[in-house]
């Protein structure tokens, strides 16, 4: 597909080659297919937090529908967060999370939300932990020597 857009003020022309396996007969079809495309930048960060390597969805083997629709929920939904995080939090603070999700400053370090979602595991495990500790602490005295 080729779309063509013509400046009126400086006579220029500005040519978009889109290359497609999609079948496009008419215009109408073309402008569809260059809408479905252009929208495309919106999903792509939602995909590739679910097929990066270190969320390991398709590793999750569960056996029922009704399992991977509450699966594809939950990911949906830790993806809009770790987004929502990213996009709405001082970037100081989201820099922390991922350190502490394991992002080690090198070159080769991804930036891949998923790290940002091992940092907030982190973060949440921490504070379930010292809420367990100031509900029951930990029975320190049955270990005291007799």
């Amino acid at each position: 597909m080729v779309a063509e857009e013509y400046d009126q003020e400086d006579q220029a022309v500005r040519t978009l080659v889109l290359l497609t396996n999609v079948p496009v007969t008419t215009e109408t079809e073309a402008r569809a297919v260059y809408e479905d495309w252009r929208l495309r930048g919106r999903i792509e960060h939602g995909y590739r937090f679910d097929q990066e390597p270190g969320l390991d969805v398709e590793d999750m083997r569960v056996q029922t529908l009704a399992r991977r629709q509450r699966l594809f929920a939950l990911v949906l939904l830790a993806a809009q967060f770790a987004f929502h995080v990213m996009a709405r939090w001082p970037p100081v603070a989201v820099t922390w999370l991922r350190r502490l999700g394991g992002k080690l400053g090198l070159q080769i370090d991804r930036d891949g939300p998923y790290i940002l979602l091992r940092g907030l595991q982190a973060v949440w495990q921490t504070v379930a932990t010292l809420t367990l500790l100031a509900l029951q602490p930990f029975p320190h005295h049955a270990f005291a020597p007799t």
